[in-house]
């Protein structure tokens, strides 16, 4: 017993100094600065990858069910299905399924709408099987929207639709090239999770994979606030999708981060910061991905007030991990 008070209490004093070893908020009040110097007054960051509940659970998203008639008599309706969204694997998947000709599709967009300019960013995987479109989009209504559109009947090379609506169409009938580009993937999109982003402005649109601007759409730019929103969808149109699949197709999404300004939002406090935090590209590795895809800021769900916090470097998280493990060492030599 008298071996054991004095080491009783070393453990505790250890446990307490592990105890003050705890993070400390950054409060980012006055917004954020990103890898091209634009201001962006918020950020919204859902990481799949360790998502506790179910998608159909939260109140942040809307997971769609709905039918989109057939356009054409030789095409299907597109019916959205709540049993195609799911979380698997730490990753969002939305289906395109097939059974015995009753085909499903799934789709899933944020509950708020608010979304008023800023730069979009996920990292996905898409199907290999051929007869499905993912999109990757925000949409306001059918004359607001900016997409990312993946056809998986293309592929060698891999090519993605960018576009905005409403749409220009020539006397074709076809898509006008000021309002719709396609780029050849340099990349295969089914082998790994890859970033398609789209930054938006009054006047532009900017488009990038995996960080590389790749194209910028001038013309129709949309001016008023929507929703983020993905599907994964087919009717069956020999001119576009094909399909629909024989076997069930997946759309992968590991994380989604949004800075943007908010159409609800009032004006910045700036009572903790005196700028806004920077995400610029000096700062790219060590501030964003660490402190935002690895989840040291708060996601989404969990802000209540005007402004977002992260925690510090990692540095004091370092410091209270080789506490503890100094703590654990020095006990077990204690007991000995």
């Amino acid at each position: 017993m008298a071996k054991f008070i004095p080491r009783l209490l070393t453990f505790l004093l250890l446990a307490k100094l592990t105890v003050q070893q705890k993070l400390e908020p950054i409060v980012c009040d006055c917004g954020f600065t990103d890898e091209n110097n634009n201001y962006w007054s918020n950020v919204w960051h859902s990481d799949f990858t360790t998502y506790q509940e179910s998608i159909h659970l939260d109140s942040n998203y809307v997971v769609s069910t709905f039918t989109i008639p057939a356009k054409r008599e030789d095409t299907l309706d597109r019916v959205f299905s709540k049993d195609n969204a799911d979380i698997l694997n730490g990753h969002l998947r939305l289906a395109v399924t097939n059974d015995n000709g009753d085909v499903k599709c799934g789709s899933i967009s944020t509950s708020s709408e608010s979304f008023l300019y800023g730069s979009f960013r996920a990292n996905m995987k898409i199907t290999a099987v051929p007869g499905t479109v993912s999109a990757f989009y925000l949409y306001k209504n059918d004359t607001s929207e900016i997409d990312m559109e993946t056809l998986s009947v293309i592929q060698d090379p891999w090519q993605v639709y960018l576009s905005v609506k409403p749409q220009i169409y020539n006397a074709n009938g076809s898509a006008a090239y000021e309002t719709l580009r396609r780029y050849s993937e340099s990349m295969n999109p089914t082998d790994d999770f890859h970033e398609y982003r789209f930054d938006w402005f009054p006047s532009a649109i900017n488009y990038y994979l995996d960080g590389q601007l790749v194209e910028t759409i001038t013309t129709n730019v949309p001016s008023a606030p929507g929703r983020v929103s993905f599907n994964h969808w087919t009717d069956g149109n020999i001119n576009y999708s094909k399909g629909p699949p024989t076997e069930s197709a997946f759309l992968e999404i590991s994380n989604v981060t949004v800075f943007y300004n908010s159409s609800s939002e009032s004006s910045m406090g700036c009572s903790k910061m005196s700028a806004g935090c920077n995400v610029s590209a000096s700062n790219y590795f060590r501030f964003r991905v660490p402190d935002i895809v690895q989840r040291r800021i708060l996601p989404a769900t969990s802000l209540n007030s005007n402004y977002t916090s992260l925690y510090t470097s990692s540095s004091s998280k370092l410091q209270a991990t080789t506490v503890s493990i100094a703590a654990c060492i020095l006990i077990l030599i204690l007991v000995q």
